[in-house]
């Protein structure tokens, strides 16, 4: 899934090139390694979490309004 602000492929197409007066090199870093990172951390930060609020019920209802819903 393309992220919010990439060009689509209308955008894309309309685009118009440019010649460039030098040659670029561009390095590209799969970030797919952080996101699996995540993803096996993400249990441990759910019971984290679960266990802030469970120990802080007053983070609770501050946490609500600040989200736009109510107590």
């Amino acid at each position: 899934m393309a992220r919010p602000g990439t060009p689509g492929v209308a955008q894309a197409g309309a685009a118009t090139s440019t010649a460039l007066d030098q040659t670029y090199r561009v390095t590209v870093q799969d970030s797919q390694a952080s996101a699996d990172a995540m993803r096996l951390l993400s249990p441990v930060a759910f019971v984290a979490g679960t266990g802030f609020v469970l120990a802080n019920p007053a983070v609770v209802l501050f946490a609500l309004p600040v989200a736009g819903l109510e107590p």
